[in-house]
């Protein structure tokens, strides 16, 4: 029998409660997704639709519920083209989810695993970045969470597969400015950088400031769709930046960059 919570007229039981509960994480999880876009306005506008419709019906107004359920249902198809890449962003989330990912070998023996893993890389990439950002050489690096690669196959197709050892002296030649793979972005697994000189997607956020070139614009592009730590280093300023869930963090002490790598990997 589930617990009754008793509010004047109204009886709230925990089923309700986690249903409540439930629907709030999801549009809150939503709102994350889509809050640095341009159709956050369109998805308020539909939900506010979409409410007045319940309650509409909830009172059994038959003429304008009729009229309302017209939009409703021609909105679902209108809904899957405006929010097409909103959607696909949502399931890339739900997808990319360490724990669905996750064998159950790996499950029993996460924080075994955890323990051991080596992260002697990132002071390579700390060395090569400070060294970048003292000749204000411009660079774009693509972290992914271990066995999390094939997510971003598509991204790597476009550029160079090397799977070579990270080392700093290799990251300061791919992105020494005379390298034909300086433009692109060195996507980054474990302690491997599996491709250089890669085209990431240009993110269309409008709030971005001015200031944030291209290269970080890419930096946003991705991981507003992947999962992904991005580290960019500006040829104008040769400030480090740290981008993650479509939101950039500038001017990133050198001393830093380790930590931040690490603490991604762990989370």
């Amino acid at each position: 029998m589930f617990f009754l919570l008793q509010l004047g007229f109204l009886e709230i039981s925990l089923k309700d409660l986690i249903d409540i509960s439930l629907v709030t994480i999801l549009i809150y999880n939503i709102y994350k997704l889509i809050r640095n876009s341009g159709v956050l306005q369109v998805f308020v506008g539909a939900l506010f639709l979409y409410v007045s419709y319940l309650i509409i019906n909830a009172f059994q107004m038959t003429l304008l519920s009729q009229i309302l359920g017209q939009f409703i249902e021609v909105g679902v198809v209108a809904a899957i083209i405006i929010f097409q890449k909103e959607i696909r962003k949502f399931l890339l989330f739900v997808g990319n989810s360490y724990f669905v990912n996750l064998s159950y070998a790996d499950f029993f023996l996460f924080w075994k695993r955890k323990k051991h893993l080596n992260y002697q890389f990132t002071r390579e990439i700390k060395k090569a970045l400070a060294d970048l950002s003292f000749c204000k050489e411009g660079a774009l690096i693509v972290i992914a969470r271990n066995g999390m690669l094939q997510d971003l196959k598509e991204v790597i197709e476009t550029g160079i597969q090397l799977d070579a050892l990270i080392s700093e002296r290799l990251i300061l030649n791919i992105f020494f400015k005379n390298s034909p793979l300086h433009d692109g972005a060195m996507i980054i697994e474990s302690d491997r950088i599996a491709a250089a000189g890669c085209i990431l997607p240009v993110s269309e956020n409008s709030t971005i400031p001015a200031y944030f070139g291209l290269r970080h614009r890419a930096g946003v592009g991705i991981t507003e769709t992947h999962d992904v730590l991005v580290l960019c280093a500006s040829e104008e300023t040769g400030k480090i930046s740290m981008i993650q869930n479509g939101e950039i963090r500038s001017d990133i002490p050198h001393q830093n960059i380790e930590n931040m790598i690490e603490g991604f990997l762990n989370t």
